[in-house]
């Protein structure tokens, strides 16, 4: 589109207005396109114009599902609360699969993955139709305002005229952005051009808009930004394979302890074979024997015990003794102080044989010792 320029710049300037009277009159078209001077070029011309018209009726078909899939639930938002929730979340699907269609294959395995979502899109049309109509009319009234600030728009279609239409969404669509009976935006500029404030208005205009392009764009960043982490995280391929290898891993487990109990069965068995049973099974017994063995020897020494304790209690009592106790250290006592006098006199009698054994060595030793002499004194 030509920039829209006051009509006192091109009073005040004879030459500059004729250089834009010629331009917009000979070499460019309303939408700031060359005109075509060959007829050769006007076919293709013609073709490029419709797919571009074509394109933007999709981009703004995208645009306004993208906008209601993700708009909030407020109370102005009259045409998302009337969609189901099942609705709204078709209605999401419908708009991650129309931002990935550039990479997606729907000639392949990709389509038959999302035939079931698009089936329940189209059986869903008609009522998805209403907010999506009232969103595309919310753009529309928003261009007319920007044309025509003073002019009133047209007013919507309720919400029960379009319901009852019963036509399909493409039709809304077209009949709602490039209708007949619509002005286009230059027609709707051009007649405005002396009413057209200061330049500097025109910039802080285009500065809004680039700053809201900016802004809408970073917010579309986001939100893919946030369905891609939850994709990764949740319910993407990685998560789906960490848990399935997680399950794998938890299977191992499982039929590794198994397979060690089973080894552990096995060399118990192979220890533990009836040659080893048996010879256990005589060792318990043989130590079962000698248990029995110990405990009547115990028994004997036990009664051994109780004799001389009775003997000792006997004495005891015989010499008006003082008890059970006494009489049992009594016993006691007796008993060391005898054993304490063998001691000494088997010591004594040590002693005594040494002592003799010494003197009867010492006799011997005199005895050669005279022996000795007396057979030198022969010789001599």
């Amino acid at each position: 589109m030509i920039p829209p320029i006051a009509n006192s710049i091109l009073v005040s300037n004879p030459q500059f207005a004729s250089l834009h009277r010629h331009l917009t009159t000979n070499l460019l078209s309303p939408d700031a396109s060359t005109r075509a001077l060959s007829e050769a070029h006007t076919s293709t011309s013609q073709a490029l114009r419709s797919h571009l018209l074509q394109a933007a009726k999709e981009e703004l078909l995208i645009s306004s599902i993208r906008n209601i899939a993700t708009r909030s639930a407020e109370k102005e938002d009259e045409e998302v609360l009337n969609l189901a929730p099942k609705q709204r979340e078709i209605v999401g699907t419908i708009s991650m699969i129309l931002d990935e269609a550039p990479i997606l294959d729907f000639h392949g395995d990709d389509y038959e993955l999302l035939r079931p979502d698009i089936d329940a899109f189209h059986a869903h049309m008609e009522e998805i139709a209403i907010p999506v109509s009232g969103s595309l009319q919310h753009q529309y009234d928003i261009l007319c305002k920007i044309a025509s600030p003073t002019s009133s728009p047209v007013e919507p279609a309720s919400a029960k005229q379009v319901a009852n239409s019963k036509r399909t969404l493409n039709k809304t669509v077209k009949n709602t952005t490039v209708s007949s009976s619509t002005p286009s935006l230059p027609a709707l500029l051009y007649p405005l051009l002396p009413e057209i404030p200061p330049p500097t208005l025109h910039s802080s205009l285009a500065s809004l808009y680039n700053t809201t392009l900016q802004h809408s764009t970073t917010h579309l960043t986001l939100l893919r930004t946030v369905l891609t982490h939850l994709e990764l995280t949740t319910h993407g391929l990685h998560a789906r394979n960490t848990k399935a290898r997680s399950a794998h891993l938890s299977t191992v487990a499982s039929a590794l302890a198994k397979r060690i109990e089973m080894v552990y069965l096995r060399c118990r068995n192979s220890l533990y074979n009836r040659d080893v049973q048996t010879a256990l099974g005589n060792y318990q017994r043989h130590l079962a024997k000698v248990e029995g063995e110990v405990e009547e020897r115990e028994r004997c020494l036990k009664g051994v015990l109780d004799e001389f304790e009775s003997v000792g209690l006997g004495l005891d009592l015989e010499n008006g003794g003082e008890g059970e106790g006494k009489g049992r250290k009594g016993v006691m006592r007796e008993v060391g102080s005898r054993y304490g006098e063998v001691l000494k006199e088997i010591e004594r009698v040590r002693e005594e044989v040494e002592r003799l054994e010494g003197g009867h060595r010492a006799v011997q030793q005199s005895r050669a010792a005279k022996r000795s002499g007396s057979e030198r004194v022969g010789e001599s």
